[in-house]
């Protein structure tokens, strides 16, 4: 961040303009950009000015001095900053979670509606400075890792998230206040940190009043009116077709009543009676199942296995309110107080580091990156495989080819290969197979020239060029875009093996045409292997896959893609990066088809599903594995 300008005069262009450009900064890691945190001498990064006061401040008094790395307005500590001064970087830090609770109380006692100076705004600040410098004190004197606030919330999370009864909670708020040092800042009840949230509006101004959680006195049961629950149409509209296909008793949708509704109506003809036991009954509709047709049908469905996560979001969110009911004779009231203490600790989380930390709960397929893998992260801790050769060969190349740092070398060395031999020219698939033969040794070279001459060759496409490790890590679980995907093979209930991926590939329009080029295939497969590859200093996670034929093996039916997972599957470029694989799933047509049904679900806690678009797909370059000598054979059965 450029700090040149407060060398220069207050009245001089130079700061005039440094002051302009520093606040036009700020603004962009401002909650709010119309008030930023003022730096001046006299406010010290506690009150909010408008871009004209801003300016008129720091153009009057000055930067604050001891302000000096500005965290609150974007500026990062370097790491050799944290080196050469570990303790001033721990000090800073302390400062600055000071400063974000005060920006926290700031927000809640002062709208930026009031209006600067009125009289309501001054009985306030008085109120602001009493209850900072309340909630401020250390848990106990010399205490540095908690406050009142922050041990507060922790203490009114625990409680809603066991379910301790208030009695029980009260009670053990005692002892564990008496465990600590005199003179301690420990609630000694929940009544205590009730009153205490409230006077920070914590449980009340601030909580999403607006929320519909409290404002219907029965809310599991919402009646809005004209509101469409997609979730619910869908399954009320299942329930019906089964129940109508099935015949079930009662709710099939097949009754006398609804047929003759059907007849008034003039879209059925009239409805013939067969008369049995002196009971009318009708007869069975032409799609509903026969006895041997309801076993199969079920039995597809007990055996039928959906990837992680195919659920709607709401109705996830609805497990984890369940979750909250504690005392079953109350669960308004459980899930009313868990649900504020989540929202209490939320906002805080959004000032306080500390209480981010407790407050952010990590998603199921949000795991914590691997700073080594390049995207994504593995499930299982696997096993330590040796590649050959040829295999070595094939991931390599396939790093290489979907990596944008080595994109402007393939055009490069294609385009000499067609100046070295006219054939290239004539035969594009020549060209394509020479290209992948002696790509690699070509690009060392080059890099390896290029590198003792120029000194823009940057150390990832150095290490890149160079190859992975013949030791890669065998693994039989990955997560990555929200997907969690699991190898053919692997013990799991959910079906996460199937993938799909668009990639460039030289092909013809026609069996008949001699022609081809490379164009945008979709293929559709399952993964047979994970493998983690170590470029020593940073790691890339691949997909060793089988694909469905796509001449034999992949057809459209009735709008929907089917392939053959059983016979016919192909070797050809087995190898995709994790980052390009799209998860589908299959359904199998029946018990002894060999086609399976394509079908794909967003990923898990996929909120926006009217933008969820399956026909966009990140672009793949493969690579034709005839190229290589690899041993294609799989005896194993599919």
């Amino acid at each position: 961040m450029d700090k040149s300008w407060l060398k220069s005069p207050k009245d001089s262009v130079e700061y005039r303009e440094g002051v302009t450009r520093f606040i036009l900064s700020s603004k962009k890691f401002a909650r709010n950009p119309e008030m930023v945190i003022c730096p001046c001498k006299v406010c010290r990064n506690l009150k909010p000015q408008t871009d004209d006061d801003l300016f008129i401040h720091l153009n009057k008094y000055g930067v604050d001095n001891e302000y000096t790395v500005w965290l609150a307005h974007g500026e990062q500590v370097s790491a050799s900053t944290e080196v050469e001064d570990c303790d001033r970087s721990e000090h800073l830090d302390e400062d600055f979670e000071i400063l974000e609770l005060h920006q926290m109380y700031k927000d809640n006692y002062f709208p930026f509606t009031d209006v600067a100076g009125s009289s309501s705004v001054t009985n306030r600040e008085d109120e602001y400075r009493k209850k900072v410098n309340e909630a401020e004190v250390p848990l106990y004197p010399g205490c540095t890792k908690y406050t009142k606030i922050s041990a507060t919330l922790d203490m009114y999370k625990l409680k809603a998230t066991f379910g301790l009864s208030n009695a029980a909670f009260d009670e053990f708020l005692k002892k564990f206040k008496d465990m600590l040092p005199d003179a301690n800042s420990f609630p000694e009840s929940l009544y205590t940190i009730k009153k205490f949230l409230k006077e920070f509006d914590l449980g009340s101004k601030v909580l999403k009043k607006k929320s519909i959680f409290f404002d219907l006195p029965y809310w599991e049961v919402l009646p809005l009116r004209h509101n469409l629950d997609v979730m619910h149409i869908e399954k009320n509209v299942c329930e019906s077709v089964l129940a109508t296909i099935l015949d079930v008793k009662g709710k099939s949708k097949i009754g006398l009543e609804s047929r003759r509704d059907m007849e008034l109506l003039e879209l059925m003809e009239e409805v013939p009676l067969e008369e049995r036991n002196d009971n009318l009954q009708l007869p069975s509709a032409p799609y509903t199942f026969t006895k041997d047709e309801k076993l199969k049908f079920c039995r597809r469905l007990y055996f039928q296995r959906f990837p992680d996560g195919w659920m709607y979001p709401f109705e996830r969110y609805m497990k984890v309110l369940k979750d909250y009911v504690k005392n079953r004779a109350k669960p308004e009231g459980s899930i009313a107080e868990n649900y504020l203490a989540d929202e209490c600790l939320r906002f805080c989380g959004r000032y306080m580091k500390q209480v981010a930390v407790v407050s952010n709960k990590r998603k199921r397929n949000e795991r914590v990156e691997d700073e080594t893998i390049v995207e994504g992260s593995t499930l299982s801790k696997g096993c330590l495989i040796q590649l050959s050769d040829s295999l070595h060969k094939a991931v390599h190349l396939c790093v290489l080819l979907n990596s944008e740092e080595v994109v402007p070398y393939i055009e490069v060395h294609k385009e000499e290969l067609k100046c070295s031999d006219q054939r290239f020219i004539r035969d594009s698939n020549l060209l394509e197979k020479r290209h992948l033969q002696t790509f690699i040794q070509w690009l060392q070279a080059k890099i390896t020239s290029e590198d003792s001459i120029s000194a823009l060759i940057s150390d990832t496409l150095t290490l890149l060029v160079k190859g992975p490790r013949y030791s890669a890590m065998s693994h039989t679980g990955f997560v990555i875009n929200g997907n969690r995907f699991h190898t053919i093979g692997a013990n799991v209930s959910t079906q996460d093996y199937g993938v799909h991926i668009e990639a460039d590939t030289l092909c013809r329009s026609s069996a008949k045409d001699r022609t081809q080029e490379i164009a945008p295939v979709k293929y559709y497969g399952v993964i047979r292997d994970i493998l983690v590859l170590d470029f020593n200093h940073f790691r890339v996670a691949i997909f060793h896959c089988d694909w469905a034929n796509l001449v034999s093996g992949v057809k459209k039916e009735d709008g929907f893609t089917v392939v053959n997972l059983h016979e016919g599957l192909s070797k050809k470029d087995p190898f995709i990066l994790a980052s390009h694989a799209k998860q589908v799933f299959y359904s199998r047509e029946s018990e002894t088809s060999s086609w399976y049904t394509v079908l794909r679900a967003p990923p898990r806690g996929f909120h926006e599903l009217d933008m969820f678009d399956e026909s966009v797909f990140t672009s793949h370059v493969g690579q034709d594995a005839s190229a290589f000598d690899i041993d294609n054979e799989d005896t194993e059965e599919n």
